[in-house]
């Protein structure tokens, strides 16, 4: 016996009883490809031959993942980043690809809109032809053209001027010289920009919006520390950048479960929970991108209680007992979902 360590024939007989159909074929190319763990090698005993290969127990877990990923998408880099993204051991490479090319769409995205923010020409407006143009662009990402179907041409530059000024650092709020007219018009934007206009309107029964206030003073101190923001720094801070890993996977995983509970109750993905399934079809090169940033930002937010990782870790574990309990007895009358004004606070 090895504590702790799996030959392949007792990982292909405990997949067995798990259902999962998998090969020593199979398991040879994960191994060959970094899908897995690379076995450690353990004689047999004086005079009983050669060596074996000794897994660690977790591939067992690692290889009912594949199956299901590749159910999901038949491709190893795509696999790889989600075993990852999921705290398993793989290759390097499948995670730090993405992250290089996040770094350089970083530094060729914000080196761009600097340029277009110093131009001073008085015959020209640098970042209203930008906005138009992207609005006008065909693009590869859902994700964005989803957003400019939202927000429509005439809040387009409106939206975009404030991710931009974010982007490099110089949002500032101007909260207080504000109509209250304004004030409303932009944050209405800002919610239709980011998925979040159902979070702030939408409720049942008791159950409030998740949204009722301006958040503006969050994006003013996000935009202050990309200030000082050094991607490439951040990405050689292998620690901090799995911590920020585990945080995103785990409140994407919160998303994920609360839609699927909100589809159940009430027959559609309500709540602002769509964002959800939007934060999953971001290239790995784009979910590289926000783990890195909040990678930065999370050490610097204050964190109220229910936001300490090991409480979002017992939220995802009681909407996993409540969504397992949902599927196998569903309600026979959905909930009423109801639309209210919104609220600018």
């Amino acid at each position: 016996m090895h504590e702790g360590l799996l030959t392949i024939d007792e990982i292909c007989e405990s997949l067995e009883r798990l259902s999962v159909v998998c090969t020593k074929t199979k398991i040879a190319r994960w191994q060959t490809q970094g899908l897995i763990p690379q076995p450690s090698r353990q004689g047999m005993g004086r005079g009983k031959g050669r060596s074996i290969a000794l897994y660690p127990a977790i591939t067992v877990e690692q290889i009912r993942c594949i199956d299901v990923l590749l159910g999901q998408k038949r491709d190893a880099n795509f696999v790889g980043w989600q075993l990852w993204l999921r705290g398993y051991q793989v290759d390097d490479i499948y995670w730090r690809q993405p992250f290089k090319q996040a770094s350089e769409h970083w530094r060729v995205g914000k080196g761009h809109l600097i340029s277009v923010y110093d131009d001073d020409s008085f015959d020209s407006d640098p970042v209203a032809e930008l906005t138009s143009s992207l609005f006008d662009a065909e693009v590869d990402s859902s994700f964005f053209r989803r957003t400019r179907k939202r927000i429509g041409r005439e809040r387009f530059q409106n939206f975009l001027t404030v991710i931009f000024t974010i982007a490099i650092g110089i949002y500032e709020s101007y909260r207080s010289s504000e109509e209250d007219k304004f004030k409303n018009e932009l944050i209405k934007t800002l919610d239709a920009g980011l998925g979040l206009t159902d979070a702030r309107t939408q409720y049942v029964g008791i159950l409030k919006s998740l949204i009722n206030f301006d958040y503006r003073d969050i994006l003013e101190n996000i935009s202050s520390v990309i200030n000082k923001f050094d991607f490439e720094k951040a990405v050689l801070n292998e620690n901090l950048i799995n911590f920020a890993r585990d945080d995103f996977f785990l409140l994407v995983d919160i998303f994920n479960k609360s839609a699927s509970i909100s589809q159940i109750l009430i027959g559609k993905i309500g709540f602002g929970l769509k964002v959800a399934s939007e934060l999953n079809q971001l290239t790995e090169a784009q979910q590289a991108m926000m783990i890195c940033l909040w990678s930065m930002l999370g050490p610097k937010i204050e964190r109220s209680d229910q936001f300490q990782p090991k409480n979002l870790k017992f939220i995802r574990g009681q909407l996993e007992v409540a969504l397992a309990q949902l599927k196998a007895n569903p309600p026979v009358d959905k909930l009423k979902l109801k639309t209210r004004v919104p609220r600018y606070k």
